[in-house]
């Protein structure tokens, strides 16, 4: 299962693609995440990854060609969990690839959440399911909504999305926000009982309108993966950059 700690708040939520990189270089950027990021998200390559914006997208395509897939990622995110705390670790992946081998796939799975990109879109019927088979293995369930799922569905999503429920703030990475992010916040917020950690093209300069506005956090993807690309030292420097401006 997942933990939180209310007293580190506003949280960081690190995304990573596993083994990216290369995995010395990826496991040396999760253990300087440690004392820095609240949760991490890691990310499993998909068969096509068609909620992902391009340098994710990139990034899986690279990790495949080392050989890293839903067929044997075992090894490597155990490493992942003597590194890092399972109860702050996410793996993240396509429920539409595993759906068929669920108990299977969790089974592989040391970290205490998962997060499913496609669920809530595409298999909203099947998510009190999901969530029911992954908690009587251990397993927590964060769910993604964004400002085109209706009310009702956010509603469930927070009765089922544990520790958090995850915001992207915009439809998909580079489309113009729709509405305000406090309004969006405030829609969300009167919907579900749960902390709110926001991003999905989250740009850095708005970080601190959505702390203001209620978020309990927000998600960092694309940019740590594009630095981590670079080198780690520009990896460490967006991260300190996005935490300064977290107030942190």
């Amino acid at each position: 299962m997942l933990r939180v700690r209310e007293e580190t708040k506003p949280w960081l939520v690190a995304y990573l693609t596993l083994g990216h990189p290369d995995p010395e270089t990826f496991f040396k950027a999760l253990k300087y995440l440690e004392d820095k990021a609240e949760l991490v998200e890691i990310g499993i390559p998909p068969s096509f990854a068609k909620y992902d914006g391009p340098t994710i997208r990139r990034s899986y395509e690279k990790v495949k060609k080392m050989g890293i897939t839903l067929d044997n990622f075992q090894e490597l995110m155990n490493e992942a969990c003597k590194l890092f705390p399972p109860e702050r670790l996410i793996a993240m992946t396509y429920y539409e690839d595993v759906k068929e081998r669920f108990e299977k796939f969790i089974g592989k799975v040391c970290a205490g959440g998962l997060l499913f990109a496609d669920a809530v879109i595409d298999y909203v019927d099947e998510i009190e399911e999901i969530t029911k088979k992954s908690r009587e293995r251990g397993k927590d369930v964060v769910y993604f909504v964004s400002p085109t799922t209706p009310d009702h569905i956010i509603r469930k999503v927070g009765e089922l999305s544990n520790p958090i429920v995850y915001l992207g703030v915009r439809p998909a990475t580079g489309i113009p926000l729709p509405v305000g992010i406090s309004n969006l916040l405030n829609r969300v917020k009167a919907l579900v009982n749960k902390p709110i950690v926001v991003g999905f093209g989250l740009k850095l300069e708005e970080v601190p309108e959505a702390l203001r506005s209620g978020a309990s956090g927000i998600v960092v993807g694309s940019a740590f993966v594009k630095a981590l690309d670079e080198s780690f030292e520009k990896f460490k420097e967006r991260v300190e950059e996005y935490l300064k401006v977290m107030g942190k």
